[in-house]
């Protein structure tokens, strides 16, 4: 599921990081 938020998410820079955060806590 990281996989798909970083490429859903990777051209949006800003939502990557929050993307990043909330799937590093969720984990």
């Amino acid at each position: 599921i990281l996989q798909v938020f970083e490429k859903g998410y990777r051209y949006k820079d800003r939502v990557i990081r929050h993307a990043k955060v909330v799937v590093n806590q969720a984990s």
